[in-house]
């Protein structure tokens, strides 16, 4: 097929910036920018993240989500943009970082392989499809990565989850753990170790730890956070998973199931990866934005299997590689939220840009936090 001939010859035949450059492009037309609906809650606590602002039960899960909060206010972003533009750096960061530990960890043909499967994976761009509280959530996730052969600190970086998000942390590395113990000694060694998994996960317990004690000495009343959302909409959850199950499960890895494919033929060897993936997969049933919290719980999993595994990598063939890029290229963006199946918001980008320079299209700003998911 010419496609991938031409394809190929893209991926593996020109200059670093350009295959870069064009990927970042495709990536960002396909899935767009935008921000999570209830930023102005984590924007709120900012404001003193040694108090508790919100009154309604079920927004104390935020208050859960602490360490970004916290740095906010310690730099003085606060403001509505300034809290934004944060947030979004930290986004960029995290993509920045994986694409660097890319090109430093693996030969040039097997790194733009790497790259082209970070990119196909909803984690890379729900950073930018929903810059939130999430973005830190990844960029610690990636830190702990680029640091695992350090001693301390995959810990520190847990701690830092600990204090961000401790359920999809924690979850993360059990998961991780899970596949990487039930493979251990049996093949060829992968990126990381179980002991690797472990260490960021003792980290997340203590940093849970010590965000108990900053809400006790800071005086602090927090109900139990995203297990008591959890536990007041779990019907709504459960049912929207399995009314919408197929386009659930797909977005969980969208154009990455090609990837999955491929993985699938190193046989048993697979079937670790695959045990764990599918636990990761089951979380889905108990979120409402499953694409989400899915696609940042199975991140590290799929970052040591795939992204950053050498061994993978070689044995992906050129035509292989070309065909992902095709498939990236042609299937929409596919990311659930509710169950429902969101799209592009790039449009709504370039409307919104438009709507700053010129005045059209009308946009009611009471409504722009949801505008482009209704």
């Amino acid at each position: 097929m010419r496609a991938i001939r031409l394809l190929e010859r893209f991926i593996f035949g020109t200059p670093l910036w350009v295959f870069l450059g064009g990927l970042c492009a495709i990536a960002l037309v396909r899935t767009g920018t935008w921000y999570i609906p209830n930023i102005t809650y984590s924007q709120i606590l900012a404001q003193n993240p040694f108090t508790n602002p919100f009154e309604e039960a079920k927004a104390h899960y935020i208050v859960w989500s602490w360490l970004d909060s916290f740095l906010a206010w310690v730099f003085g972003a606060t403001s509505p943009l300034a809290f934004y533009l944060l947030h979004l750096g930290f986004s960029l960061a995290f993509i920045a970082l994986m694409i660097t530990l890319c090109l430093r960890e693996l030969p040039r043909d097997e790194a733009r392989i790497a790259l082209l499967a970070f990119f196909a994976l909803p984690a890379s761009t729900t950073a930018l499809f929903w810059v939130s509280y999430d973005s830190l959530t990844l960029l610690l996730m990636a830190l702990a990565l680029a640091t695992r052969r350090w001693r301390f600190a995959p810990v520190i970086c847990g701690f830092g989850l600990g204090l961000q998000n401790f359920e999809q942390g924690a979850l993360s590395m059990v998961v991780l753990f899970a596949a990487l113990a039930l493979r251990a000694h049996t093949w060829t060694p992968l990126p990381a170790g179980p002991l690797f998994a472990l260490r960021v996960l003792s980290g997340t317990v203590v940093g849970k730890i010590a965000l108990y004690l900053v809400f006790f000495l800071a005086g602090m009343k927090v109900n139990s956070g995203r297990f008591y959302y959890l536990q007041s909409d779990i019907a709504l959850f459960l049912a929207a998973a399995a009314l919408h199950a197929h386009v659930v499960v797909w977005s969980t890895l969208g154009t990455g199931w090609l990837i999955a494919v491929r993985y699938a033929d190193l046989g048993r060897r697979a079937l670790p990866f695959f045990l764990a993936l599918a636990g990761a997969v089951m979380v889905s049933a108990i979120s409402d934005d499953q694409t989400r919290v899915v696609a940042i719980v199975a991140f590290p999993l799929e970052a040591v299997h795939w992204v950053l595994d050498r061994g993978f990598l070689s044995g992906v063939t050129k035509p292989q590689a070309a065909l992902l890029l095709l498939v990236f290229l042609l299937v929409p963006w596919t990311w659930t939220w509710g169950g429902k199946p969101m799209w592009s918001v790039f449009p709504y980008d370039v409307a919104y840009v438009l709507n700053a320079l010129t005045g059209w299209p009308p946009i009611a700003r009471e409504l722009l936090p949801l505008w482009p998911f209704r």
